[in-house]
């Protein structure tokens, strides 16, 4: 039994360590009372998961109880191999007493549907399928990944090797929003030695071993070298993060105090003598607050060559136009992108509803979908909303200006949540807004506006066609429902 099993763990000096280190973590970015909000860990069953796990368990004894909930995605890209990693993951919950909950996404062909690859594809499916596991519960508000400082030193060396500046260079973020990464203190080696000495299973992804993945590549080849050089290799890439986070947060901070005194409004004579570092993250801000565009080195430089020259414009990516005219800075939407398309006012009624001039429905139903019933759609998002947050009709339409809506405990705009999601801004017309009299419900992606104990209200989009070529499509997170 794996209980019999943890006393060992904790017994030998590596997990004496990871114990103290993790609950150093908690006490240095003042987690204990937000764990009380209850966490969900990404569960993969490997050596990293199964430590995080157990730790997380364990640490109920120093901060009080709180709610543990495990969750597993089989990523269906290893075949037997991977179904039996979802298995082994369920018993070792089981063995715990800790709920446990596993789904599969087929993420070769989400990869290939969205041009990303496999591993941003990956990455994407879950941290998209936790944020909606916790948005429809009352018992858990945070996400604990297993991320350790082995990760952290191969993130450090892979941007490096793309030429990163500050921010890359800082590594994992420890905490960065709800997720929290509570093994960052600990090393691969660290965790595997104290799992292996106390004989608790885990389970080896056999695509670590291939090098064809430059993470995979370094941490294979290069961080080995490293080592014969720095026995502290970990530790020194996590000073390096420390250092360089600390300067970012600096940089970042002075920005957004000039932005902030101009209202997000910028004239040359407010940047033209900043120093570069300051001058490149203010024009970062200002155009991710604009249009949502994540600004390249490369265009920044062009941009800082131009301040002085005059009135110009320079074409971005994501169809944005940087301009600077009578000594004022903007940005704007290039004239060559069509016009968003705005989705029509829809009202909802139970049965299927048809958007117009779209393939596929949104179906409202007060009973669940079987998956069988899914299944016969390419592509499918459900969700699950109580009946008494429902102020009479509920309806679907485009963002509106100034949008904003109440989830996970605060009040989100649409501009901020899209923004952080890197949604495009041509495309954000194209994202469906669930509506009643009071405001918004829930938009696909993010969280519902509130959850009760109330009768429930089952909600699935369903779409056969999948064409990226089409310019007139329904955007839905990471999906898309084409035009006719």
């Amino acid at each position: 039994m794996i209980y019999e099993k943890i006393n060992n763990l904790f017994d030998c000096a590596d997990g004496k360590k990871i114990l103290n280190d993790s609950y150093k973590f908690i006490k240095d970015f003042s987690l204990g009372e937000k764990l009380k909000e209850g966490v969900l860990v990404g569960f993969s069953g490997g050596a990293d998961s199964v430590m995080l796990l157990i730790v997380l368990n364990e640490l109920r004894k120093k901060l009080g109880e709180y709610k543990i909930l495990a969750v597993h995605i089989n990523h269906m890209i290893r075949g037997e191999e991977a179904d039996r990693d979802e298995r082994f993951a369920e018993v070792f919950c089981s063995e715990l007493g800790i709920e446990f909950l596993s789904f599969k996404a087929d993420v070769p062909k989400i990869a290939k549907e969205s041009s990303k690859s496999i591993e941003d594809a990956a990455r994407n499916v879950r941290y998209s399928k936790f944020t909606e596991i916790i948005s429809g519960r009352n018992d858990i508000k945070y996400i604990a990944v297993a991320h350790n400082s082995t990760d952290n030193l191969e993130t450090v060396f892979i941007n490096l090797i793309r030429g990163a500046g500050t921010r890359g260079m800082s590594g994992i973020m420890p905490v960065r929003d709800n997720i929290l990464r509570p093994l960052l203190y600990s090393s691969n080696g660290e965790i595997r030695r104290a799992l292996d000495h106390a004989q608790i299973p885990y389970i080896i992804d056999s695509t670590n071993l291939s090098d064809e993945y430059l993470r995979n590549y370094i941490r294979n080849n290069i961080i080995p070298a490293f080592t014969k050089v720095c026995s502290s290799l970990e530790e020194s890439g996590l000073k390096v993060s420390e250092n360089l986070r600390a300067d970012d947060d600096f940089i970042t901070s002075e920005a957004k105090k000039i932005l902030e005194k101009n209202n997000y409004s910028l004239r040359v004579s407010d940047i033209n003598l900043c120093h570069k570092s300051l001058f490149f993250r203010i024009i970062y801000l200002f155009v991710l607050n604009k249009t949502g565009v994540t600004l390249q080195k490369n265009h920044a430089d062009k941009i800082y060559s131009l301040i002085n020259s005059g009135s110009f414009s320079y074409d971005l990516p994501g169809g944005v136009t940087f301009y600077i005219q009578n000594g004022t800075v903007d940005v704007t939407e290039s004239k060559k992108f069509k016009k968003d398309y705005i989705l029509p006012t829809t009202k909802l009624h139970l049965g299927e509803n048809i958007i117009e001039g779209y393939f596929g429905k949104i179906i409202v139903s007060k009973t669940p979908f079987s998956k069988s019933f899914l299944n016969v759609y390419k592509n499918a998002i459900q969700q699950t909303i109580h009946f008494d947050i429902i102020s009479k009709d509920l309806f679907i339409r485009s963002k509106i200006d100034g949008d904003s809506y109440f989830y996970g405990g605060i009040t989100h705009k649409l501009k901020k949540i899209f923004n952080d999601k890197s949604i495009p801004p041509r495309y954000r017309t194209r994202v469906p807004v669930f509506c009643d009299d009071e405001g918004i419900v829930w938009i696909p992606g993010f969280g519902i506006r509130k959850n009760s104990d109330s009768p429930k209200l089952f909600i699935a989009i369903v779409f056969d066609e999948f064409d990226l070529s089409s310019e007139n499509r329904l955007y839905l997170g990471n999906e898309w429902m084409t035009s006719r």
